[in-house]
């Protein structure tokens, strides 16, 4: 709980640093922009995986059939939560754009 009010007050602090009270808008654009970038931050650590186990099954395992298996199940996971995020991108792109947040 601790944890989600220091990120709670952390998405405020511009809006304190002004001395002017948050409008809603503000609150929920500050949100969502918070939610933009640990999207793609989630986003960039799945693609690393991605290419880490390409590397890992078919290179440095290629000869092992169950590594390849392993592998490729992995690999069929982290592309569904890579259409997922990409869809989750786009849908939260589309609500900062509806609040008329700007990204810095």
């Amino acid at each position: 709980m601790m944890y989600l009010a220091s990120i709670f007050s952390l998405l405020l602090l511009p809006v304190v640093g002004y001395a002017a009270a948050p409008s809603f808008k503000q609150v929920v654009g500050n949100i969502l922009v918070f939610n933009q970038l640990l999207v793609a931050a989630i986003f960039t650590i799945t693609f690393l995986v991605v290419v880490w186990k390409i590397v890992d099954a078919w290179i440095l395992k290629g000869g092992d059939p169950e590594a390849i298996k392993k592998g490729k199940k992995t690999l069929i996971i982290a592309v569904i939560v890579l259409v997922v995020m990409s869809g989750l991108w786009g849908i939260l792109g589309l609500l900062i754009s509806s609040f008329g947040t700007v990204i810095r």
